[in-house]
């Protein structure tokens, strides 16, 4: 099976996680992404000046640009477009080098004319790589392969602008939140949160330092707020911590002391999911969230984690921390049972949400559809 994986500018951990499971499950050479993004093969994305510096950042209210080839050729050819410097263009922190060869607009289309395309991936709702496939499903018509769309934006908009201008047959939405309606759409719509990327082997729960691990990065209304309370619970119990606004660790050593941590403190607000939540539970901590999303194999409260409200205020400062405290001092009270929910989560991670497993259950929806 061949993949064509219509990526885009700028960093997209989501895009990246199921670019890695693919690749893992059909090889490099049999899933081409592109215009190809460098900064997944160690290099650096080209940001042409005429892009970044304009509104195509962020794009116009409507589709127009769609039809505009010069957003996708200032990406895939930057020896014509000079290029600005942006401090995002290189791979971002838990990138793995993936070796490929990088596919040309003529070498696309002929593998298109040809039948060497069994699948297309639009791979997120950005206006560079729906231009390329606006112009590719112009040219080709008929010839394109079936096509689905991964959108692992944080907003919890089903984009049926996106789904009317291109006709995916399925869509695939990373911030699919449990009670909420979904917008209607022509193509089912299905949840496709973050995954696991990492083999981490498990820490005997002796063997742990760190009793809680609250570290954040980009701040939130609410994190300043999560790490004062979880201070004052570890105080009171006498529990060994690692707190911090901003990531104090490269990343190694950063799993690395998840790996020795027995509590890991998750928030998001809104109930979406963070690199910090798959990095947790891939790392055996018992993991404390107000994640509540929806997911392929569910991920079950106070069986696989410990959940508390999500922030159900769009600008993140209308949380109630109170459950956090309530089970955070009950949790530091039993650490045995804490052992057996982190456990649980840990194996159900491996099992059913590692990039591959992910990138697996989509190509199943399609071969179902």
């Amino acid at each position: 099976m061949r993949i064509l994986y219509l990526d885009n500018l700028g960093a997209d951990y989501g895009s990246y996680f199921l670019y890695h499971g693919l690749v893992g499950l059909l090889g490099a050479e049999n899933v081409v992404d592109w215009p190809c993004k460098p900064s997944f093969h160690g290099g650096r994305d080209n940001y042409p000046d005429r892009i970044t510096n304009g509104q195509w950042t962020v794009g116009p209210p409507h589709a127009t640009l769609w039809a505009d080839s010069s957003l996708w050729q200032a990406w895939a050819r930057p020896q014509d477009f000079p290029a600005a410097k942006n401090a995002n263009s290189g791979p971002c922190h838990f990138y793995e080098p993936i070796p490929t060869s990088a596919w040309t607009y003529e070498q696309v289309a002929d593998g298109i004319s040809n039948g060497q395309f069994d699948l297309a991936i639009l791979a997120s709702p950005r206006w560079f790589n729906s231009a390329a496939l606006h112009e590719l499903q112009t040219k080709m018509g008929s010839k394109m392969p079936p096509l689905v769309m991964h959108d692992a934006e944080d907003y919890e908009d089903v984009r049926t602008d996106f789904v009317q201008q291109f006709r995916p047959r399925l869509y695939f939405k990373r911030t699919l939140i449990r009670g909420q309606p979904r917008k209607p759409s022509s193509c089912p719509v299905h949840p496709f949160p973050f995954s696991s990327m990492w083999d981490i082997p498990w820490v005997p729960w002796r063997d742990r330092t760190t009793d809680v691990f609250c570290v954040f990065g980009m701040t939130q209304a609410m994190r300043p707020k999560v790490k004062a309370l979880v201070e004052a619970c570890a105080a009171r119990h006498g529990a060994r911590i690692r707190t911090a606004i901003g990531h104090p660790l490269a990343h190694p050593e950063y799993l690395k002391e998840l790996a020795n941590s027995k509590i890991v403190i998750d928030h998001q607000g809104r109930g979406s999911d963070t690199m910090r939540t798959w990095e947790a539970f891939a790392a055996g901590a018992c993991v404390f969230t107000d994640m509540q999303l929806e997911m392929p194999a569910p991920l079950e409260p106070n069986r696989h984690f410990v959940h508390y409200p999500r922030d159900e205020h769009h600008a993140g400062v209308a949380q109630d921390l109170g459950p956090l405290e309530l089970k955070l001092d009950a949790a530091l009270r039993a650490l045995p049972e804490v052992e057996r929910i982190a456990r649980a989560g840990y194996d159900q991670v491996r099992a059913f949400h590692t990039t591959k497993a992910r990138a697996q259950y989509l190509l199943d929806m399609v071969r179902a559809c």
